[in-house]
């Protein structure tokens, strides 16, 4: 009898943790490659920020020297 339940209990466990697996949303491999496309894109976008930050830096560092080379030729 003691035995009994412990196999009956352990059924259910199980029985339970299948439905559980099984009923989780799983994606196809159309909705992955999609989020991938658009993870890639959002990092393209990112790199470009930076890219054109970095250029704005460059060029006001470069405005700053000519103006100071333009005041000491002065």
């Amino acid at each position: 009898m003691k035995y009994r339940n412990i196999i009956l209990k352990s059924l259910i466990f199980f029985a339970v943790g299948l439905m559980i697996i099984g009923c989780r949303d799983t994606k196809s491999t159309e909705e992955k490659v999609e989020d991938t496309i658009e993870e890639v894109g959002d990092s393209m976008e990112e790199g470009a920020e930076e890219v054109e930050d970095a250029v704005e830096d460059g060029a006001e560092e470069i405005e700053e020297v000519i103006e100071e080379k333009v005041d000491h030729s002065q």
